[in-house]
């Protein structure tokens, strides 16, 4: 098991802790004081429940809304559990799309000259303590313990202090919280790598040359992310030789979990494939243990798919595999949210189909 599913298997315990403890403390009792007997706890449970969900996702979308303009940030797209509101030139539009985060996401770029990340990543919270504020408000201004208003107002906070908790983890978990980003800010360093990295994502996003990357010294989460631009721009470019050396260099850090190190092995691999003579590339390719293999052939990244393409068309000579790989990567390239690594894996992939189609001139993929 991975570290971060060990770290969101604990966390969504205490969240579940957190349901039952309400469960048991708030809306069993109220079920009693307000008379509610039979189906009718199980429609009044739903409701509650749901409302103050959607209330606590709408609240921290808010808060990032405000953090950000308060921060000196233009916002690019505001998403809802999917619902997204998206900037284009004629104003914002409704879609649907993926988002990174459990409930929701806000995205930015910087607009000032002078940026505070942490008034954006703080403002989930900031509005959430206001949320409580309101919510103790309402129920105890409002309604009288035999209302169901008290009820609901306590549980909107309760679900919110759910939500919080795992957002706010400082450590990173199936999803990039504001808590994880929070805690790549503590020095200078880390605050610097931030901005870099919204620099380049708005770069990318404008349609413009992000290079030079500016990379500290310090090989912190960050920093690290700033490599993969890098070295995704040179992979791009067909400089193997500068993606190599900031491989090497990145493989060095003790920071690197096990996703990240799979990342590198699949890269390193892409890079001897494209390099080498398609003999010499089987020959690498049947050294692998059998776990590498399986992973090459599972996995779903799209640089991992990239590499599988090749071995089933340039490798294996296998239509089928090759014809799957090739559906799955229409999938794969709508879960990455970042522009310009959703340009440079495209551009990957359609490298090596191009390698795919040559040698394999009869094969046609829809």
């Amino acid at each position: 098991m991975k570290k971060e599913e060990f770290l969101t298997l604990i966390v969504y315990g205490v969240m579940i802790a957190i349901a039952i403890f309400v469960g048991v403390n708030i809306i069993a009792p109220a079920f009693v004081t307000l008379g509610i007997n039979g189906i009718s706890q199980y429609g009044y449970a739903i409701v509650t429940i749901f409302g103050a969900f959607i209330i606590n996702v709408i609240s921290l979308e808010v808060g990032h809304i405000l953090g950000a303009l308060a921060g000196g940030y233009a916002i690019n797209t505001v998403n809802f559990l999917g619902l997204a509101f998206v900037r284009t030139k004629e104003g914002f539009k409704i879609r649907f799309q993926a988002y990174e985060g459990l409930t929701g996401e806000t995205t930015v770029t910087p607009r000032a000259k002078k940026i505070r990340p942490r008034l954006f990543l703080w403002g989930g919270l900031i509005v959430y303590f206001i949320e409580i504020l309101l919510c103790l408000v309402i129920a105890y201004g409002f309604f009288n313990e035999l209302q169901w208003g008290r009820y609901a107002s306590i549980i909107i906070i309760a679900v919110g202090g759910m939500l919080m908790i795992y957002n706010f983890m400082p450590f990173k978990l199936d999803t990039v919280t504001d808590g994880y980003r929070l805690a790549t800010l503590t020095t200078t360093q880390g605050n610097a790598a931030y901005v870099e990295l919204q620099r380049i994502e708005k770069a990318y996003k404008e349609g413009k040359d992000p290079q030079p990357f500016q990379v500290g010294k310090d090989l912190n989460n960050l920093t690290i992310q700033i490599y993969f631009h890098k070295i995704y721009q040179a992979l791009v470019d067909e400089d193997y030789q500068t993606a190599e050396k900031d491989l090497k260099l990145v493989s060095t850090s003790p920071r690197l979990g096990e996703t990240l190190q799979q990342k590198i092995f699949i890269i390193q691999t892409f890079i001897y494939f494209m390099k080498a003579k398609p003999t010499a590339a089987k020959t690498y390719y049947y050294k692998l243990d059998s776990k590498q293999r399986k992973y090459l052939s599972n996995d779903t990244n799209m640089i991992t798919l990239s590499t599988y393409l090749y071995v089933a068309g340039m490798i294996e000579e296998s239509f089928s595999e090759a014809s799957y790989t090739f559906e799955r990567q229409h999938i794969s390239i709508k879960k990455i949210h970042e522009s310009g690594r959703k340009a440079a894996e495209s551009i990957l992939f359609n490298r090596v189909l191009k390698l795919v189609k040559k040698k394999n001139s009869s094969w046609r993929f829809s």
